[in-house]
């Protein structure tokens, strides 16, 4: 231990002014580098391949000063200066210690660094730099690093740059290079004199932190063993797992609905519900192999009945944003794919995959698990036309626009190799998009989709009228739909968003093709840390789908239904949120007989 602590004090001048070059060059008071690279291809908690970061104690360059100076008066705590954090417990001083990732990549970019460092040229004179001056607070300290240790480089322009902010890669460039100073020292062929002053002062900090460094040993021996211990018993050194986890209480009031103008029977009948406590879990397993891709397993169980059907509410309007049901057995819902080709993120899937994926259906606020309550208000419902399972592109032509196309079937189809099934012969949808992107904080999407329905197939995928879902019954359908989506923050606390959808269903079993078109439009309102940080205020109006007349249409909607929506999402926690919402329908499935109808729920969403 003594050994070890004199060969530390014979080259602690040079460390400590490895910590001014780094503290000076960050900042001229204080310095926290975090993470440089965030990969766009994974989520949060999702595998990530960062390269460690490093920070600076607050006042490391005083104590360099303070060390290094003549006259210094040595005041300082031990949270001002840790020997440890500089040199790796159990590694002999003599070895440069640089970290590097499983792939070697940063031990490249390091190494990069390092030589670019080194071909600056040594700095034997402080005059040699030309925007130092003595005037500069660390200029004594600055000074006493390059006549007496050398041990700082300048850059080919003359210039130290001492304000410039650092890379943590530019940091380990650094370090490496006071380190094999530090080799030359311990093996006596350094020329820089070694400050007998210098070296009593950090004599008398080891002694009287050794009881802390002690300490500080002991915990680090400790974490090791528990790294250890998860190392070894960890399910996978690629896969994550992240969950999400609803409790939902909803009911539903008022009358039952009656489509195509009828007129519901005296008495009116109500609703044919009662409460329901229910629930949906979901497990992703998230695996990286590149740290730039994804694969999702996600297995799903849940028992939330949708409220719709003509024996409870009568109308699809009803339906909860995460609603369904397995009862409760648990099933792959999502098996998808994610990696670049180039510039661009290609998704492929045999399950699980919608049309809204990448965010080009650009909600003001999450749906399903977070934010949004209703099927409807989540987003423009042209987006539920058939989908699961196959090819999804996201391609940036520039910094401000993106293309995205999909070609998608129904699991259903895409396994079943019957006739008039399969992966090109039953139902699909083939959607191209162009978003625009003026500034960070507005976007606007054109979209069109042409779909194959078959059917059994859903126009307006269960949101609207019994007309807009299933204009001709069984008979075979298709479609072409336009939307236009729009979304922007007026501020870090107010998003507004809304849409436009068109679609053109045509009855492909009918020699007369008969057309019919389907309109629905809503406004999304989101209010982010409204009431406290973390907390979600949102409000939704529109009007859901609803069947008008082309030709030969003999299945219409003869008045309008309006969708007005508002819930609170309370951030109990990082992983606890609840949110209770309410939803009305005025002259449901789009027939003013009908009674308003409401839905209210309170969610409880739990995620890690």
């Amino acid at each position: 231990m003594t050994n070890n602590f004199w060969k530390l004090a014979k080259v602690s001048p040079v460390i400590l002014g490895a910590s001014l070059f780094l503290a000076s060059g960050a900042n001229a008071a204080e310095t926290n580098l975090a993470e440089s690279e965030v990969n766009p291809l994974i989520n949060a908690g999702e595998v990530s391949t960062t390269p460690l970061a490093f920070s600076m104690p607050t006042t490391s360059s005083q104590i360099v000063a303070s060390t290094l100076a003549p006259s210094a008066d040595l005041a300082l705590s031990a949270d001002e200066i840790n020997v440890s954090d500089l040199i790796t417990p159990g590694a002999a001083v003599s070895e440069p210690v640089i970290p590097t990732d499983a792939n070697g990549q940063a031990l490249q970019q390091i190494e990069t660094y390092n030589n670019e460092v080194q071909s600056l040229g040594q700095v034997t004179n402080i005059s040699q730099l030309r925007d130092v001056s003595p005037r500069d607070w660390a200029f004594e300290a600055l000074r006493n690093l390059v006549e007496r240790y050398q041990c700082i480089q300048g850059y080919p322009d003359g210039t130290f740059q001492g304000n410039r902010a650092l890379t943590r890669f530019e940091f380990a460039a650094g370090l490496n290079a006071c380190l094999r100073r530090i080799e030359a020292l311990l093996a006596g062929t350094g020329t820089a004199p070694v400050d007998n002053s210098a070296l009593e002062a950090i004599r008398r900090l080891t002694t009287e932190f050794r009881a802390e460094l002690a300490a500080l040993g002991a915990r680090v021996t400790a974490l090791d063993g528990q790294v250890t211990t998860l190392e070894g018993q960890q399910f996978s050194t690629t896969t994550r797992l992240n969950a999400e986890v609803i409790f939902a209480l909803a009911d539903t009031f008022g009358d039952r609905a009656f489509a195509n103008g009828a007129t519901p029977p005296e008495p009116r009948p109500g609703q044919n519900t009662n409460m329901i406590f229910a629930n949906r879990v979901r497990l992703n397993f998230d695996t990286s192999f590149t740290g730039r891709d994804r694969l999702r397993t996600r297995l799903q169980a849940n028992n939330i009945t949708p409220f719709s059907g003509s024996a409870l509410t009568g109308t699809n309007m009803t339906r909860l944003a995460f609603d369904g049901s397995n009862n409760n057995n648990f099933a792959l819902s999502v098996l998808q794919y994610r990696f670049p080709v180039g510039p661009a993120t290609v998704f492929l899937s045999t399950v699980g995959t919608g049309l809204d994926e990448a965010g080009i259906a650009l909600p003001a606020a999450p749906n399903g698990g977070a934010g949004i309550i209703s099927r409807f208000g989540a987003y423009n419902p042209i987006y539920r036309l058939p989908a699961d399972a196959g090819l999804f592109v996201d391609y940036p032509l520039s910094p401000n626009i993106r293309l995205t196309a999909a070609y998608q079937v129904p699991a259903d189809d895409a396994n079943n190799p019957a006739p008039s099934r399969g992966f090109f012969n039953g139902q699909y949808t083939a959607l191209g998009q162009i978003t625009i992107t003026p500034v960070p904080q507005a976007s606007i999407a054109f979209t069109y989709a042409n779909s194959y329905l078959g059917t059994s197939g859903s126009v307006s995928g269960s949101t609207g009228s019994a007309n807009a879902s299933r204009p001709y019954g069984a008979s075979r359908t298709s479609a072409n739909a336009y939307g236009i989506q729009a979304r922007y923050q007026f501020s870090p606390n107010f998003i507004l968003a809304g849409w436009v959808g068109y679609t053109n269903a045509i009855n492909e079993g009918s020699p007369f093709k008969e057309k019919t078109e389907i309109w629905n439009y809503a406004v999304q309102a989101a209010f982010p840390d409204f009431g406290g940080r973390g907390n979600l205020l949102g409000l939704v109006a529109g009007v859901p789908p609803r069947a008008g007349f082309i030709r030969n249409s003999l299945n219409r909607d003869f008045n309008t239904s309006l969708h007005l929506e508002a819930f609170y999402q309370i951030k109990v926690s990082d992983n606890v949120a609840i949110t209770p919402g309410i939803i009305a329908l005025f002259n449901p499935e789009h027939n003013r007989n009908n009674g308003t109808a409401y839905v209210g729920t309170i969610r409880t969403t739990f995620s890690f």
